[in-house]
């Protein structure tokens, strides 16, 4: 054992309440000025914000791309064309009152002549004399005055069938089918390029004869079984009088032949007379495609920020977009497009007819564009509960129908090709379900049709269950197609038009023009 001196007593006894000092590295950080460690916490905020700053630009940076991307690897949607004019339609532009008008092309022109032949022209893209006659004959309604009208006089079906085989008659007349019922005053917003009309609603109708005379023109407003005769100053009709005498006897390449059908005896369905019935059509069925659809691309147009759209898909392969405003969006198989959205709460409690065409128009102008050879075929007001008083009722909305042609003949299936509801100044629903007709069919070409007359008398021996009741009689005859979409054909057919005789809707019958098996039933405005 070694002795030396006692090893040093380095414990610090430290009085109560003190702290003890920092020992190793601790010593060197509290040695360390103040300002330099300030300095130093300063400098790591200043680079926490840089990098803060960095990650939001590369957020934002990601974002854009993301979008540019999306836009540029999609293929654009078809070009947008005004309504059987092919004009291009400028979306956001207001439309003008000859936009209007090419919305509102007559489903049919017929040119009548005493002693036939007669043609019927149903394509105005193929042929300019459909268009032509139909400026001529705006001119000439638009020329009608509230005194003219209040003196009209009532007419009935017979009675212009008559006019044209009796001693007198005009030279020439021309017949058109208007398509979407409407009255006079809503009517006279498109004839009377913008003039006011402080008549009254005046009468319904959606069929119109102009018969010009040397002295004046007769003109017929006719709608189901009823009718007014109106007279007007024969100068005005003297530019349609000598275009119709001039178009007598000369082919047209978009036209076919007509003539009337006349009641058969110990029938079960009357039949009106003076409908025209196109004859010796010889349309065979033709391939039917969808049309494409590039869901991303319609969701981004239609519901704003792709970003903020949720994307659900079905098991049987409908995709659905949402957005956070309650819209939906769905895309189905097909190329079947529909949408839903929530009315605006700012949206008023009534709706002009025109204003909402305005609106549905510009629309389909960006949700799509409009098809080829499209025409506005139904307008039908949608009224809220509580809306009616004891004489009149306020649309709440407007449905807007919309068909297409091909070869000169409208296209009917079980929904318009496009249509739209209007409610405010938004829209709150939106369907696009446009067939795509491709080749003839082999082995169809020159397809000899059923004439109308063993049509109607098939449908006299077995008729559809909803023509028993109430009584029913043929008001309208005319060619069409029929899309077949689960047969992949779009069939000739003819549409025979049938009207209660105690009133209420009327009933469209689509038959299969070359084996007279009906192929729908539709409810007809």
């Amino acid at each position: 054992m070694s002795v030396g001196p006692p090893a040093e007593d380095r414990t610090v006894v430290l009085p109560p309440g003190a702290e003890a000092p920092p020992r190793g590295p601790a010593v060197i950080r509290a040695l360390r000025p103040r300002h330099l460690r300030r300095r130093r916490l300063r400098w790591s905020r200043r680079r926490l914000d840089a990098l803060t700053a960095w990650v939001l630009a590369a957020l934002v940076a990601l974002s854009l791309f993301l979008g540019v991307l999306l836009w540029l690897v999609t293929p654009p949607l078809p070009a947008p064309l005004l309504a059987g004019g092919g004009a291009a339609y400028v979306i956001g532009d207001a439309l003008g009152q000859a936009s209007v008008a090419a919305l509102l092309q007559p489903a049919r022109v017929a040119l009548l002549y005493p002693g036939g032949p007669d043609v019927a022209l149903g394509d105005p893209a193929a042929n300019p004399l459909f268009g032509t006659l139909w400026s001529e004959a705006r001119a000439l309604l638009g020329e009608v005055t509230p005194a003219e009208l209040t003196a009209a006089r009532p007419v009935s079906q017979e009675e212009v069938a008559g006019l044209f085989g009796a001693r007198g008659a005009p030279p020439a007349a021309l017949e058109v089918d208007l398509g979407p019922r409407l009255a006079w005053d809503q009517w006279w917003e498109v004839f009377g390029a913008g003039r006011p009309w402080r008549g009254g609603a005046g009468p319904v109708f959606d069929r119109v004869y102009l018969a010009p005379g040397a002295r004046f023109t007769k003109v017929f407003l006719l709608s189901r079984f009823t009718g007014l005769e109106l007279s007007l100053p024969g100068g005005q009709g003297r530019a349609l009088a000598a275009l119709l005498l001039a178009q007598q006897g000369q082919p047209q390449p978009s036209g076919y032949a007509v003539a009337p059908l006349r009641p058969v005896a110990d029938t079960a369905f009357g039949v009106e007379p003076g409908i025209n019935v196109p004859t010796d059509p010889s349309w065979s069925p033709v391939a039917l495609h969808a049309e494409p659809v590039n869901g991303a691309r319609l969701a981004a147009a239609i519901l704003g920020d792709p970003l903020a759209v949720r994307i659900y898909r079905g098991s049987d392969g409908t995709v659905t977009y949402s957005n956070p405003q309650d819209s939906a969006l769905q895309v189905r198989p097909g190329g079947v497009v529909s949408l839903t959205a929530p009315l605006a709460s700012s949206a008023p409690a009534g709706q002009d007819w025109l204003a909402g065409l305005h609106i549905a128009a510009d629309y389909v102008g960006r949700a799509g564009g409009w098809p080829p050879s499209a025409w506005l075929s139904s307008v039908v007001p949608v009224y809220p509960a509580g809306s009616c008083s004891l004489t009149t009722c306020t649309p709440f909305a407007y449905g807007y129908g919309f068909e297409t042609r091909y070869q000169g003949l409208p296209v009917i299936g079980q929904a318009p090709a496009v249509s739209v509801t209007a409610a405010g100044a938004g829209v709150t629903a939106y369907a696009r379900r446009v067939p795509l007709p491709g080749s003839p069919l082999p082995g169809g070409n020159g397809a000899t049709w059923l004439p109308a007359r063993a049509i109607v008398a098939a449908l006299e021996r077995n008729p559809p269950p909803s023509l028993y009741a109430p009584p029913m009689v043929i008001d309208d005859i005319t060619p069409a197609w029929v899309p077949l979409p689960l047969a992949g054909v779009l069939q000739p057919a003819w549409a025979v038009r049938f009207v209660p005789l105690g009133g209420g809707p009327a009933r469209l019958v689509l038959v299969d023009a070359l084996r007279g098996q009906v192929l729908a039933v539709l409810t007809s405005g």
